[in-house]
């Protein structure tokens, strides 16, 4: 009887390309293709890294049409299953995953449940979420400072939270949560030129507020065009007037058609009938309207001179 002789190398040779070509196989599979690519291509420009609490660079990568997440060493932290990944203060990261957002941390723990219909970035520190129609945020460790609760909010210059909640009122809170006015009135305004005070509403009425809560001048007043240091300029229609905040006095009636500062300190020009006058801070008219704009600029600044 004829009988097969097979060497040892022979069957190791055999065994080799078995599991050589098991391997090449599964390096084929979807799964696979997902792992290879996280683990040996990092795509360029889209390195988050920061060196605020972050342990390990991390990296995403796609696969049909899906974001992942490995970290520099090549572990793979999320395979790709995420629509978008946006980076929010302090390392944390935005997942968006079958259209509701999440909060995952910078060691690729999620921290916020990927339940809500919104993630944005409210101030420097803070983001705010959406979940079914209310409005809350997260500080910088992403931790909630209010739950979602509230029907409007929006930042007022980095340090503060105009809020509202529907059917009671509109206020001001503090980044850490704190009520800096009230939320009785009808809406608040932040002055980008002036992060001193804000202008309240309530029954088409205008006041003024300091950034301590305390209420300068109640809501009496016309709408407030801007705020300047000490001065309002105030609009009835559309005539101009002027307040000044520290004691509420009226310096000029609403009847002029445009108001407007000078650069030379304390001196505003304003417009009556096509022609300009000048004003002190003290409601002193020192020129009556019948100057043109350039030549009241002149002439205000001889005054000043002396």
């Amino acid at each position: 009887m004829f009988k097969l002789k097979i060497k040892p190398k022979a069957i190791l040779t055999i065994c080799l390309i078995f599991f050589g070509a098991t391997f090449f196989a599964l390096l084929n599979s979807p799964l696979a293709e997902a792992s290879s690519s996280a683990r040996e291509w990092k795509p360029p420009g889209t390195l988050y890294s920061s060196s605020i609490g972050l342990h390990l660079y991390q990296y995403t990568v796609t696969f049909r049409g899906k974001y992942g997440i490995y970290d520099d060493r090549g572990f793979i932290l999320y395979y790709p299953q995420f629509e978008n990944i946006v980076e929010i203060p302090s390392s944390n990261f935005a997942l968006l995953k079958n259209g509701l957002w999440g909060v995952m941390d910078s060691d690729g723990v999620i921290i916020i449940p990927i339940e809500y219909d919104e993630i944005k970035q409210l101030t420097y520190l803070t983001s705010r979420v959406k979940k079914n129609g209310l409005y809350g945020w997260i500080n910088q460790y992403g931790h909630f400072v209010k739950t979602p609760q509230y029907s409007y909010l929006e930042n007022m210059g980095d340090k503060f939270l105009s809020a509202c909640i529907q059917n009671q009122g509109c206020g001001i809170l503090s980044l850490e949560g704190e009520e800096i006015l009230p939320l009785t009135y009808d809406g608040v305004i932040g002055w980008h030129n002036n992060t001193s005070y804000f202008s309240i509403f309530k029954n088409g009425k205008y006041g003024v507020i300091d950034i301590n809560g305390k209420q300068i001048i109640d809501a009496i007043l016309p709408p407030i065009k801007t705020i300047k240091d000490d001065i309002i300029i105030t609009q009835n229609g559309k005539l101009e007037g002027l307040v000044r905040l520290k004691d509420g006095k009226t310096l000029l009636e609403p009847v002029y058609q445009n108001i407007v500062e000078l650069n030379q300190e304390g001196y505003y020009k304003m417009k009556s009938n096509g022609k300009w006058g000048a004003v002190d801070i003290d409601g002193n008219i020192i020129y009556p309207c019948k100057y043109g704009p350039l030549e009241i600029g002149r002439m205000v600044k001889k005054y000043k001179e002396g």
